[in-house]
């Protein structure tokens, strides 16, 4: 199966941006979101929340799934 060619076009000032993906634009906006892009490309994905006081409290998260608290 051939990977398709995939191209991000933003403005010059970051305000716009489009996903390509074999020259054909199939997202625009502010932010092409991550999840936007998977569905696109036909890759599903879990989506979770973790604590925000947490997160909040750590400033990042960490490394492994495991240790992430929801």
């Amino acid at each position: 199966m051939k990977k398709p060619k995939l191209v991000m076009v933003s403005s010059a000032s970051g305000d716009w941006e489009g996903l390509y993906v074999d020259g054909v634009l199939k997202a625009e906006g502010h932010r092409v979101r991550t999840d936007e892009v998977l569905a696109i490309l036909g890759i599903k994905i879990e989506e979770k929340e973790c604590e925000e006081g947490w997160l909040e409290s750590r400033g990042e998260l960490p490394v492994k799934l495991s240790e992430v608290k929801f």
